[in-house]
């Protein structure tokens, strides 16, 4: 029998609570803050996993590096989750509405 290791790593710059990874399509971990996180339940040696993003802050993006991969008999410390905030600026806004913006 083979022992579970862990899945996890770090938030960064999370300006706005109500970020949700999922691991797999199970186990669910919600986050207010930046810092180190590990999913509660360990997965099995030789499992594939995978961590995405269930819900979002609004105006937010988020990249999550080394999402999926393969337990090989070591924890997952690299699955890295970056946030950023989406700005529209005023020129951008002109460009998708098609509406100009009157500077008065």
């Amino acid at each position: 029998m083979s022992l579970p290791f862990n899945i996890g790593s770090t938030i960064s710059s999370l300006k706005l609570p109500g970020l949700v990874l999922r691991l797999n399509t199970t186990e669910l971990l919600s986050f207010d803050q930046d810092g180190a996180y590990t999913f509660p339940s360990a997965v099995p040696d030789g499992t594939s996993y995978s961590v995405s993003e269930l819900s979002t802050p609004r105006d937010h993006s988020y990249t999550v590096t080394n999402a999926s991969g393969t337990v090989q008999n070591s924890d997952i410390t690299n699955v890295n989750v970056s946030c950023s905030t989406d700005i529209l600026l005023a020129d951008d806004y002109e460009t998708l509405s098609n509406t100009p913006i009157d500077p008065n």
